[in-house]
C-alpha cells in the first residue's frame, strides 16, 4: 500500500468532484459573517488560515486541503488568499459522499483538517513554529509567504 502525496493527486480526478475556482490576493474565502460549508484543495497560489481569537496564523500552499469553520467547528476562523489562488471546491454533501466511495481520500483530507485546526487552536511557541517552517521547506514551498505573513504573536515558551 503506498501513500498518495496530496501535491502529486490528479486535478482532473478532484475537477470531477469539486468545482474550480480562482480569487484574487486579498480575497477572502470564508469567514464568520460568510460561511461556506466546503473543502478546499489548493492546486496554485497561498492562503493563511487566521484564527481571530487566538492571534494564530497557518500558511496553506499548493497542493493542501483546507475547510471552512463548519468543519472546524469556529467561528473566529477566516481565510484570504495572500496571493492570487487557485482551488477546487468540494461542498459538504460531495465531501459526505467521499467518505463512502473514495474512503483514502476522505481520510487524507479529514488528516490535513484536523492538522490545521489543532495548529490553529494552540498557543504558538517555539517549537510548532519550527515544526510548521519545516513542514513548509520539506513541501518546496516558499518561505517569503510564511514568514511575511506571520502577525506578531506572543510565542509561549511552555
Amino acid at each position: 500500500m503506498t501513500k498518495r502525496n496530496n501535491r502529486q493527486l490528479d486535478h482532473q480526478l478532484l475537477d470531477h468532484y469539486g468545482k474550480p475556482n480562482t480569487k484574487l490576493k486579498g480575497d477572502v474565502l470564508y469567514s464568520p459573517k460568510h460561511p461556506k460549508r466546503a473543502v478546499f484543495y489548493l492546486t496554485d497560489g497561498y492562503v493563511r488560515l487566521v484564527n481571530q481569537e487566538q492571534g494564530v496564523i497557518k500558511i496553506v500552499g499548493p497542493g493542501e486541503f483546507f475547510g471552512d469553520r463548519g468543519i472546524f467547528a469556529s467561528d473566529k476562523i477566516y481565510t484570504e488568499a495572500i496571493t492570487d489562488i487557485k482551488y477546487i471546491c468540494m461542498d459538504e454533501s460531495v465531501f459526505r459522499w467521499l467518505m463512502y466511495k473514495d474512503t483514502k481520500l476522505a481520510l487524507e483530507i479529514t488528516t490535513s483538517l484536523s492538522q490545521h485546526a489543532i495548529y490553529l487552536k494552540q498557543r504558538p511557541n517555539l517549537l510548532t513554529i519550527t515544526k510548521e517552517i519545516y513542514s513548509h521547506m520539506r513541501k518546496g514551498h516558499a518561505l517569503k509567504y510564511f514568514i511575511v505573513h506571520q502577525r506578531a504573536t506572543p510565542i509561549s515558551c511552555k
